[in-house]
C-alpha cells in the first residue's frame, strides 16, 4: 500500500466523545490549565519547530483532552528497533478530570493513529516530572526505561513510498536530502529517486548525486547538476511548477558573471534563485549583475534549508519585482547597518530628493585622477530634453540631446539623498578629486570628495556614461 493511499478516520460514539485529527498544534493546557491533574509535555524549555500532529477529543462539542506528537526516526539501533526505523515522539498531552474515563478512547486512537503513520513504536519522555500522567500511561507501555516509556505499535501499515527511506553503504546523498525527496514526492527506489508526471521524469541518482531532467529542460553549464542545498531548490520548483517549466521552457545551470549563486530561467518571463540573495550582505551587488546582464523584470527565490534529524523537509518561495529590489538596496548602500530594508524615513526623504530633481535646470560633473583621464559632463535642462556636453581627456567634446526623464532616471539612481556635501580622505600617491553640481533654478546643491566618495557614485557613473554612449 502506499501512503497517499491511507486514511486516518475520525472515531465518534453514541456518548458524544469525538476523536479526530487536529490542526491546532500549540495548547499549553500544562501551563494554562495547572489544576488538572494530568498533564504532560516532553520538555518544558522547547520550542515549536517542525511538523506535528495533534489528536484531539471532544465530548458534546467541548474540548476534553489532546496528544500532540511527532514523527521522528532512529539514528542507531535502539529499544529492540533498527536504524531507520520510526516511532511517535509524544510532545504534549492534557487532559479534563471530568474526562478521565475516555481516557482508554484516547489512546486507542493514540495507536491508530501510530499505525496509520506506518511507526513501529511510541515514545514517552521521562525527561520532566509529570508523575500522574506517567501513571496512566504505564499501562500501555511494553518498557519502561530509565529515560522513556515504549509502546510498541501491532500491525502497522507498512508503505511501499517508505521502503528505501533509509541510507545504504553506497549512497552519497544525506538522509536529509532523501526526506526532502520523499516530501516532494519522489518515489525512492533502492538506487535512485524519481519523480514522474505525466510522461516527464524527474530523477536524482543516489550513487553520484546526479539529476536528470526531462528532455525539455536545458542544461546551460558544461556538467551535470548534482543535488545539494542550492539544487533542491531547483527540485522544489520543478517538483511544484514542472508543467509551467515546460510550458515556457526551463533553462538551468546559468552563470550571471561571476556571481556563485546558482540560476535558472523559466522562459523569458522570470528569473529563478535558489538562495535568498536580500540576507546577502552584498545584496546590491548581486541584484546589480542580474540587472545588467539579465533582461528579467521579476525574479523569484526557491530555497530549502534541510533540517538535521527531521523526516519532514519543506521548502520556501517568494517572487519579487528585481527594480524595486535594486532600488532598496542601492538606497541602502550609504546607510549603516543596513542591506537591503532601508527605513521608511529614508525612502520619504529619497522620494522627496526625486521628486526634485525634475525641476533640475543644470548639472555639471567633474573628475580627475592621475592614473585615468579627466572627464567633464554639463548638461542643460529646457522642457523635455537634456543638452549634454561631455569632455574626456584624449577625446573631442561631444555634445548630445537626451530625453529629459532618461537622464533625470539615472540621477535619481545615485540617491543623493544619502550623500554627504564633502567626502575627503588624506591624498595618497594617486590623488583622485571629483564634484557634482546640481541647479535648482538660481539654487544649487554640490558634492565633492577627494581620494573619498559614497559608495552609490561607482554605479551612479557606470549608468551615467552608458547613457552618454
Amino acid at each position: 500500500m502506499k501512503w497517499l493511499d491511507a486514511n486516518l478516520q475520525p472515531f465518534k460514539n453514541e456518548n458524544g466523545v469525538e476523536i479526530f485529527l487536529d490542526e491546532n498544534y500549540q495548547k499549553g493546557w500544562w501551563q494554562s490549565c495547572p489544576d488538572f491533574t494530568y498533564l504532560y509535555v516532553h520538555d518544558k524549555t522547547a520550542t515549536q519547530t517542525g511538523v506535528k500532529n495533534c489528536i484531539t477529543m471532544l465530548k458534546d462539542g467541548d474540548e476534553t483532552a489532546y496528544f500532540i506528537c511527532e514523527k521522528k526516526f532512529l539514528r542507531c539501533d535502539k529499544h529492540g528497533y533498527l536504524s531507520y526505523d520510526t516511532y511517535l515522539n509524544v510532545l504534549e498531552f492534557g487532559i479534563d478530570d471530568e474526562a478521565i474515563d475516555e481516557f482508554d478512547l484516547l489512546v486507542d486512537y493514540l495507536f491508530e493513529f501510530a499505525r496509520y503513520m506506518g511507526v513501529k513504536f511510541i515514545k514517552v519522555s521521562k525527561k520532566e516530572d509529570f508523575a500522574n500522567f506517567y501513571s496512566l500511561i504505564t499501562p500501555y507501555a511494553t518498557a519502561n526505561e530509565s529515560d522513556c516509556f515504549i509502546l510498541n505499535v501491532e500491525k502497522t501499515n507498512l508503505y511501499e513510498d517508505f521502503l528505501h527511506l533509509k541510507l545504504y553503504d553506497d549512497d552519497f546523498l544525506t538522509f536529509e536530502e532523501l526526506c526532502f525527496l520523499q516530501c516532494r514526492n519522489f518515489t525512492l527506489t533502492r538506487d535512485n529517486c524519481f519523480l514522474k508526471i505525466g510522461d516527464d521524469v524527474l530523477s536524482v541518482d543516489r550513487k553520484t548525486r546526479k539529476i536528470t531532467f526531462p528532455n525539455f529542460v536545458k542544461n546551460d553549464g558544461a556538467l551535470p547538476l548534482l543535488l545539494d542545498k542550492e539544487n533542491c531548490g531547483l527540485i522544489a520548483f520543478l517538483s511544484t511548477e514542472l508543467n509551467l517549466a515546460k510550458t515556457l521552457g526551463l533553462t538551468v545551470g546559468v552563470q550571471i558573471a561571476d556571481l556563485s549563486q546558482r540560476f535558472a530561467f523559466l522562459g523569458e518571463q522570470k528569473l529563478l534563485v535558489f538562495n535568498d540573495v536580500t540576507l546577502d550582505e552584498n545584496v546590491f551587488e548581486i541584484l546589480y549583475k542580474i540587472k545588467t546582464h539579465t533582461t528579467f523584470e521579476k525574479y523569484s527565490f526557491y530555497c530549502v534549508n534541510l533540517v538535521k534529524d527531521s523526516l519532514w523537509q519543506g521548502y520556501s518561495f517568494s517572487h519579487h519585482n528585481l527594480n524595486s529590489d535594486l532600488q532598496n538596496a542601492r538606497l541602502c548602500l550609504d546607510l549603516e547597518g543596513f542591506t537591503f530594508y532601508p527605513p521608511s524615513s529614508t525612502m520619504a526623504k529619497n522620494m522627496g530628493f526625486n521628486k526634485r530633481l525634475t525641476t533640475l535646470t543644470e548639472f555639471a560633473l567633474a573628475i580627475e585622477c592621475k592614473e585615468s583621464p579627466y572627464k567633464r559632463v554639463v548638461a542643460t535642462i529646457t522642457g523635455e530634453t537634456a543638452s549634454v556636453w561631455t569632455l574626456n581627456a584624449g577625446e573631442e567634446e561631444k555634445r548630445i540631446s537626451l530625453c529629459k526623464q532618461d537622464f533625470i532616471s539615472v540621477l535619481q539612481n545615485a540617491c543623493f539623498c544619502n550623500w554627504k556635501n564633502e567626502y575627503k580622505k588624506p591624498i595618497k600617491n594617486l590623488p583622485y578629486v571629483w564634484a557634482i553640481v546640481l541647479k535648482f533654478g538660481e539654487n544649487a546643491q554640490s558634492f565633492r570628495g577627494a581620494n573619498d566618495q559614497p559608495k552609490t557614485l561607482k554605479y551612479f557613473l557606470e549608468e551615467l556614461f552608458t547613457l552618454l554612449k
